[in-house]
């Protein structure tokens, strides 16, 4: 299966803020985000990034988004038409395959990007960056205990970001 790893960051490649808030990306970036959903169709999370997400209000819900949901969580949960849980990126990929799909977009948290980086899952990255500066914070993948090449695609510049697009070596 094809993985597309989608992140919103800080210009200096911050994901999230040192507790997790990532009150510094724009609603440019959920509109961004949006669309990829509906390209592919699905896309995997992770527990923590589906709460923070729910702390943005009730518009920014991962159940209201054109696609279905898979969130990877070792405590599990109560799936539904939209929304379905798997415990490891493996069997997230597994259950996709199952109902069909051949891509996925994976708009982790740093632990599920490192999590299918070590894997070797992740064929393309696509990471929003936004015009922003953050003093602490997560980084786009940890643990960073691996190494991944990759192949700048393009470059999208519109009135103060850019979506950089890589493929995995």
């Amino acid at each position: 299966m094809r993985v597309v790893l989608f992140m919103g960051m800080s210009v200096n490649g911050l994901v999230a803020r040192k507790n997790g808030d990532e009150d510094f990306l724009s609603h440019r970036c959920w509109k961004v985000f949006t669309k990829l959903v509906a390209r592919y169709g699905c896309f995997v999370a992770g527990r923590r990034t589906q709460e923070q997400v729910a702390k943005w209000g009730k518009k920014y819900d991962f159940t209201k988004l054109p696609g279905l949901c898979v969130i990877v969580s070792k405590k599990g949960g109560r799936s539904t038409n939209k929304l379905i849980f798997a415990i490891s990126p493996g069997d997230a990929l597994c259950k996709l395959a199952k109902l069909g799909y051949r891509e996925v977009l994976l708009a982790g948290g740093p632990t599920l990007n490192s999590s299918f980086a070590k894997a070797g899952y992740i064929n393309e990255i696509i990471l929003y960056v936004e015009p922003a500066v953050i003093g602490e914070g997560k980084a786009l993948f940890y643990p960073r205990n691996f190494n991944m090449r990759l192949a700048l695609r393009s470059v999208q510049r519109t009135s103060g970001y850019i979506i950089l697009k890589y493929k995995v070596k």
